[in-house]
């Protein structure tokens, strides 16, 4: 009796949570996707525009701008400048120079329209597995989480949209299994790692998606024999070398909080992939036939693009200089840039969310109260302007640092579902997003601040709907309840994050457009007044057009307009431990005749003093102009 229960009741919630996306539903629910879309995308648009413009991380900005413009100059990434990331996207800005003139918003109005265009893509794929009202609402959440908080053109933002659109074609390849969506899947895939390294997460998640979905398939004959030993040594690596770079990147700083975040997720996913693929105890000539199958469109997609990258530094003779920077720099350069993750506080608002959202079959009247009580305590403190700003934390940290807890819960209920018969689609809707959700959630490692995690949150979402979806009983009300809390904190309150220099609504009276040529960013009034003044100082006395802004601002190069002497946009990426000493010995050839000193470093070790000293001795005029000493000789 308890069963049927139960199962009524979880009955009863999906006929409202995977209404429209039944088969034969399509049809009838065509308009009313349309509409909730249409007006996603309005909101979302105009959300995204109010922050277009509006704050930034200087050194940030300037590595985007900086690279590009030494690739419109005519120089090639990782052979005439360290390249900081794969190298796609310096073409790209470069690319936005060109249409739009050379200034901080060009690469900002592409990263716009890649916006515009993901949140289609976004909603479509939640659309997949819930109802259009449901799938807008998450859509929404998913915007206000991300992109507006911090509207850099960061190659990680490029990175969770390809992601998405990978996804989603996936998404397409188990409700119609055509190849071409495995080749859009992995050139997605493709694209993201030329944006950056970690576009490879996507790409394991995906194969490891294929490997379940294509045992899950279908059923074997009696009579099948086992695969190969090859494709049985194949399927066993890749799980294998799964589960131990997860292990390492766990253990690496010696913190059990890398352990919870990075690796239990990632575990979990390989663990029921890998019980699904041995359930037998073997891999059966049928299975691998449709693992090889759909692997090989997959591989493809991701190499087309992968390949023709690469063909364009060989033509250049520069290819082992990309693979240099991309294969063994990237290991060096983590090394400048590490943060651990905080602590899952986030566990105890998970925690009181879950408890609010679960039914207790309508037995526990005590507890019901207590349930609304709970969640209408806070909708009405995050009314009060004062009292929601104090739970900005609470409710952050309990999507930040969710993705654990999430991925093994829809880990486990996909295994249990695994005992019924049907559900085929759902389940494999499931591991996908969990895949992609884990793995992708490893963007945070090493540099784990608040913006990575929102660089991969919206995949988290898509985990987390599949994860409510397979929850047996659910309150309804509740669950609308708690989506509009995360709706509208994410509008009102997550702008800012708790970045330096990242300025929202509520900052407005400590903002101005940075007037220089090449800015019009609107920014702490600090830094708008500050920095002309820097850079009309360097222009003065720079007189041969070259300049040293360091260590570790790129951003001066760039709105100075001046050269660069060094091939390096952060001073810890030259492995050279006499790098200055070599860089103050060439001023006199390269007539450098002032450089900008930055006074608090961002991940480049401080300079040495004896090189401070000599430094103030070859420029021995100076002026203290915000965070930069700029001196200059005559």
């Amino acid at each position: 009796m308890l069963f049927q229960s139960v199962n009524s009741l979880r009955g009863q919630f999906e006929m409202t949570w995977v209404r429209e996306n039944e088969p034969g539903r399509e049809t009838s629910g065509r308009g009313r996707h349309w509409l909730v879309l249409g007006a996603v995308l309005a909101i979302s648009t105009g959300y995204m525009l109010y922050f277009f413009d509006r704050g930034w991380i200087p050194h940030d900005e300037g590595t985007l701008a900086h690279s590009a413009e030494r690739v419109v100059a005519g120089e090639l990434p990782h052979r005439d400048f360290i390249e900081g990331y794969t190298g796609l996207l310096s073409y790209v800005n470069a690319f936005a120079f060109k249409l739009f003139g050379v200034h901080l918003l060009a690469i900002r109005y592409l990263l716009f329209a890649a916006f515009v265009v993901w949140v289609p893509i976004f909603y479509y794929a939640a659309a997949r597995m819930i109802s259009p009202l449901w799938a807008g609402a998450v859509a929404l959440i998913a915007v206000f989480w991300s992109v507006p908080n911090y509207p850099a053109a960061m190659p990680s933002w490029y990175n969770l949209f390809l992601a998405t659109g990978g996804l989603a074609a996936l998404l397409k390849y188990i409700d119609s299994p055509k190849r071409r969506w495995l080749v859009a899947a992995g050139f997605a895939g493709g694209l993201s790692v030329l944006m950056k390294i970690t576009g490879l997460l996507f790409v394991a998640a995906g194969l490891l998606f294929l490997l379940y979905h294509e045992t899950d398939a279908g059923t074997n004959t009696p009579d099948d024999r086992r695969s190969g030993v090859f494709l049985r040594l194949a399927v066993g690596t890749i799980l294998i070398a799964a589960v131990t770079a997860l292990a390492a990147i766990g253990v690496s700083r010696g913190t059990w909080v890398d352990v919870y975040q990075f690796t239990i997720p990632g575990c979990a996913m390989v663990a029921i992939v890998g019980r699904r693929v041995y359930r037998a105890g073997y891999l059966s000539r049928t299975e691998s036939r449709r693992i090889a199958r759909a692997a090989v469109p997959y591989i493809l997609g991701v190499a087309i693009p992968v390949a023709a990258f690469a063909g364009h530094f060989a033509a250049a003779h520069a290819l082992p200089d990309l693979v240099r920077d991309v294969v063994f720099r990237s290991a060096r350069l983590m090394d400048g840039a590490s943060l651990s993750p905080a602590l899952p506080l986030g566990l105890i608002p998970m925690a009181l969310a879950t408890f609010v959202v679960i039914d207790f079959n309508g037995k526990a009247g005590r507890v019901a109260i207590l349930q609304d009580g709970l969640g209408i305590a806070v909708i009405a403190l995050m009314l009060v302007p004062k009292a929601g700003l104090m739970l900005e934390h609470l409710i952050w940290i309990s999507l930040a640092g969710g993705t654990p807890v999430v991925v093994l819960a829809l880990a486990i209920f996909t295994a249990r579902s695994e005992k019924r018969n049907g559900g085929w689609r759902a389940r494999s809707q499931s591991v996908l997003v969990g895949c992609v959700a884990a793995f992708c959630s490893l963007v945070q490692y090493p540099f784990a601040a608040p913006v990575y995690y929102a660089y991969s949150l919206p995949l988290l979402l898509l985990a987390i709907v599949a994860t409510v979806r397979e929850m047996p009983v659910v309150r309804k009300r509740a669950l609308q309840g708690l989506t509009s809390v995360y709706l509208v904190f994410g509008a009102l309150y997550i702008a800012p994050m708790k970045l330096p220099g990242l300025l929202g609504p509520v900052a407005d009276d400590d903002t101005a457009i940075l007037e220089l040529p090449r800015a019009g960013l609107r920014i702490a009034r600090a830094d708008a007044e500050d920095y002309p003044m820097a850079v009309q100082l360097l222009r003065t006395h720079a007189l041969s057009g070259v300049t040293y802004a360091g260590p570790d601002a790129p951003e001066v190069y760039f709105l100075a307009a001046l050269r660069n002497p060094t091939p390096a946009l952060f001073d810890y990426q030259v492995p050279d431990t006499l790098f200055h000493q070599h860089l103050l010995e060439r001023f006199d050839s390269l007539g450098v005749n002032v450089i900008a000193l930055r006074r608090r470093v961002v991940h480049s070790p401080p300079l040495e003093p004896e090189i401070l000293a000599a430094l103030e001795s070859k420029f021995p005029f100076a002026r203290q102009v915000g965070r930069f000493t700029i001196r200059w000789r005559r």
